[in-house]
């Protein structure tokens, strides 16, 4: 069997001799810019990997309209705590259902912050308030992350859900339970409805507010249309704007009818739908002299009418549980509103579980009451 001479200098083949020949001057230029350029593109790619040390890393999963408060909590977990300071406190604050407890869990979710912790650990509301029921010094909570931090290193991220009514002493008598037992170079991120906890803080208090008129209108039409382009269906884009103005910037009513109205996308069914959100807000300005976003948000009594029916849903209170931790109910508020489930009296459902972090489920205990006959039998008697 015949071996192959194809790598051999070759007179017939110029081509070979090219780089395997001392004489060839040419051969030496070409490998000479070849150097050259190789050493340029080297140069500029250290010189590309220097600038983009200087910005902060774009997140796999981001959260809609809140990158820079990611980045300024990012900032303060990654930053040394100052000699002065073993142990760094975050405040952040801001009315209900603006997006608090949310963006804490997305930023535990990164590979970065887990990094520089052995363990995230959450207190919230109602730990602290077992720990005050039985007056004791034990520590109630929940370890919601197993971090990744090297061998030795003890410091914690502890994120800790105060109340709003929260005072002076109320955060001595919590701060000496659960953060004065911590490493140093611990950090805590403490959240609140109350501006107060802006004094707690080691550092500025970032302070969350709901989304622009334009970012909330954005956020309805994702919610709404899903993939299909608004342009195509003028009508349809029209009537949502309609309604997401109506619903005035609230996450649990977008998150409500958008998902309603995206399974239904037929114009004479939006058109039912904005004249029910109308009638809604008509009613509860009329009966408790404010927004249902906004009696929602201060959980307050709340009236709901029903689209398919006559009857009427008397919202009670509200409370939130963590998804896979307790049993949820199976009638869901849309079934109420929208439905034709049928139910009287007291009743207890699921108006909402969020598809992110930190993934809760918000329950409605509401009533479902018959309208009042008042009208119709005065309208009777006026008859006879």
């Amino acid at each position: 069997m015949g071996v192959s001479h194809s790598f051999c200098q070759s007179k017939f083949n110029p081509s070979k001799r090219v780089f395997l020949s001392n004489n060839n001057t040419h051969g030496k230029e070409e490998l000479g810019k070849a150097i050259e350029s190789l050493k340029n593109i080297i140069n500029d790619m250290n010189e590309f990997v220097a600038f983009l040390k200087n910005y902060s890393p774009l997140y796999h999963k981001c959260m809609f309209g809140r990158q820079r408060e990611m980045d300024r909590v990012m900032r303060f977990l990654v930053e040394t705590n100052s000699f002065a300071q073993s142990v760094g406190v975050l405040p952040i604050f801001g009315p209900p259902a603006s997006g608090k407890s949310t963006l804490v869990s997305h930023v535990c979710s990164n590979e970065r912050v887990r990094d520089l912790f052995s363990q995230i650990i959450l207190i919230t509301e109602a730990d602290l308030k077992e720990q005050v029921l039985h007056n004791t010094k034990d520590t109630y909570a929940v370890i919601k992350y197993q971090g990744g931090a090297s061998e030795g290193n003890k410091a914690l991220l502890l994120i800790i859900e105060l109340p709003k009514d929260i005072n002076d002493d109320s955060w001595k008598n919590i701060y000496s339970i659960y953060v004065g037992r911590i490493a140093s170079g611990s950090k805590v991120i403490i959240t609140s409805r109350s501006r107060k906890i802006i004094h707690f803080g080691t550092t500025q208090a970032l302070e969350l507010n709901y989304l622009t008129k334009e970012e909330f209108w954005y956020f309805f039409k994702v919610l709404t249309f899903g993939s299909t382009d608004p342009e195509e269906q003028p009508k349809l884009a029209s009537m949502a704007m309609e309604i997401g103005m109506v619903i005035n910037g609230s996450f649990i009513g977008a998150n409500l009818i958008g998902g309603v109205l995206r399974s239904n996308l037929n114009a004479r069914f939006w058109s039912r739908a904005l004249k029910y959100t109308r009638l809604n807000v008509q009613k509860n300005t009329s009966m408790f002299g404010e927004h249902p976003g906004a009696l929602l948000q201060k959980n307050k009594p709340t009236f709901f009418g029903r689209m398919a029916s006559a009857d009427f849903c008397l919202l009670h209170s509200q409370y939130q549980t963590n998804s896979g931790h307790e049993e949820i109910p199976n009638i869901t508020f849309e079934d109420i509103l929208f439905g034709t489930v049928e139910c009287r009296g007291r009743i207890e459902v699921l108006a909402w579980r969020s598809q992110i972090p930190p993934y809760k489920n918000y329950i409605f205990s509401c009533e479902i009451r018959k309208p009042c006959r008042a009208t119709i039998k005065s309208s009777r008697k006026k008859k006879t």
